[in-house]
């Protein structure tokens, strides 16, 4: 087996474990839009079944189902990655926040980078002589393809042992981290309302405290105004004409 094949079978399979992995909480925020990743990792883990069934084969039907899956994994992996690229600049029509741009993680990011060396793998296999003429000039094909499996390998790991999935808005990180003077975090938000409220309470005790005091001194002028008022007089006091 060339090793631009082994490559590509571990590159392929390292996709599909990524959105496999990350399949059940796409499906929970973005219901069935997120059914793709399930479907993604379907396609790219068959392709890799596939390519390895047919490179025990010999003979010209071989090498003619090696160009068809060549141009097959081309087609899976470059639309898996336009679908990306779309989510990461015009956000998708579904979810918590539609058509926002979501930021990018290390799971997609690696994943996405299996996916680019795929398509540039296979399309300069489908070139022909270049590729031919590179395969031929290594000295430990076996060695090379060990080695390329290896680093597969442990890139995809890397992915898989990330936070997970990001679904922060791209254009929010900055607000996040408080970069941006206009966006305030949640955190900043929560303590403005308890600021408020403890102002709010402040200015009601303090009206309370005010009324107070005003009552007692309405209460002391009408107690020293009520005898100014009366009619009654003293004894000896002159005689008053009603």
């Amino acid at each position: 087996m060339k090793p631009i094949w082994i490559a590509a079978i571990a590159a392929s399979a390292g996709a599909g474990i990524i959105h496999l992995a990350l399949g059940p909480e796409h499906v929970d925020e973005l219901g069935g839009l997120g059914l793709g990743f399930y479907l993604a990792a379907g396609l790219q883990l068959g392709w890799s079944i596939a390519v390895a069934v047919i490179l025990t084969m010999r003979g010209a039907s071989g090498a003619a189902w090696l160009r068809s899956l060549a141009l097959t994994g081309i087609a899976i992996n470059g639309a898996i990655v336009a679908a990306w690229v779309i989510s990461r600049t015009v956000g998708l029509p579904a979810g918590e926040m539609p058509w926002v741009p979501e930021a990018i993680g290390r799971p997609d990011g690696v994943s996405v980078l299996l996916q680019l060396a795929l398509v540039v793998g296979l399309a300069a296999w489908l070139r022909g002589p270049l590729a031919g003429a590179a395969s031929a000039r290594l000295r430990h094909p076996v060695l090379a393809s060990a080695l390329a499996v290896v680093l597969i390998g442990a890139g995809t790991a890397f992915g898989l042992t990330g936070e997970g999935h990001a679904h922060v808005p791209s254009a929010d990180m900055g607000a996040m981290h408080g970069h941006d003077g206009d966006a305030s975090s949640p955190e900043t938000d929560v303590r403005d309302e308890l600021h408020q409220v403890d102002r709010a309470g402040e200015s009601e005790a303090a009206g309370d405290a005010d009324a107070v005091p005003q009552a007692d001194a309405a209460e002391t002028v009408i107690d020293v105004e009520t005898p100014a008022n009366t009619d009654a007089h003293a004894p000896g006091d002159a005689d008053h004409t009603h």
